[in-house]
Parts: C-alpha cells; sequence; structure tokens
C-alpha cells in the first residue's frame, strides 16, 4: 500500500509538472501571438498613415495647381481688358478720324 501511495505521489507530482510545463508553454505561446498581434496593427497603423500623407501631399499639389491656374485666369483677364480698351480707343479714333476727313 504504501509503494502504491508513493507511486500515486511519483504520478501527481509528474502529472503536476506536465502540466506547469503546459501552461508555460501556453503562456509563451500567448505571449508571442499577443507581439505579433501588436506588429501588424503597427504595420497597419503605419501603412494608413502613409496613404493619408500621401492623399494629403497629393491634395496639397492639386490645391497648388488651383492657385497656379486662377493667378493664370487672372492675368488673362487683365490682358483681355487691356486689349478690349486698347481697340475702343483705337476704334473711337478711327471714327473721330473718317470725321475729321468729311468734315
Amino acid at each position: 500500500a504504501e509503494g502504491l501511495e508513493a507511486a500515486a505521489a511519483g504520478f501527481r507530482q509528474a502529472a503536476a509538472q506536465v502540466l506547469s510545463a503546459v501552461q508555460q508553454h501556453a503562456l509563451a505561446c500567448v505571449r508571442e501571438e499577443e507581439e505579433a498581434m501588436a506588429a501588424l496593427m503597427a504595420k497597419a497603423v503605419a501603412t494608413q498613415s502613409a496613404r493619408i500623407d500621401l492623399r494629403l501631399s497629393q491634395l496639397d499639389q492639386l490645391c497648388a495647381a488651383v492657385r497656379s491656374q486662377r493667378s493664370s485666369l487672372e492675368h488673362d483677364r487683365h490682358v483681355l481688358f487691356a486689349e478690349r480698351l486698347s481697340l475702343e480707343r483705337r476704334k473711337i479714333i478711327a471714327t473721330e478720324q473718317l470725321k475729321a476727313q468729311f468734315q
């Protein structure tokens, strides 16, 4: 009976050691999985941040192009106004010269 109890105690101790080893291994696996998930999340956030930065850069370029177009259109509008004014002056001068010739 004593030998049986000693054997049972030995089995319990061996089972406890196996369970402890399994628990340690499971905890290590959980830590590795958490680290891998954290790394994936960091990579996903970095990728999204890079995409947002790229879109902001493209938006800045688009705004600069619109400002340049607006400036060019404003310049063209002033040139057109000056040309119309010059044409009107030449028309007035030509009309006055014609009137002077017929008088």
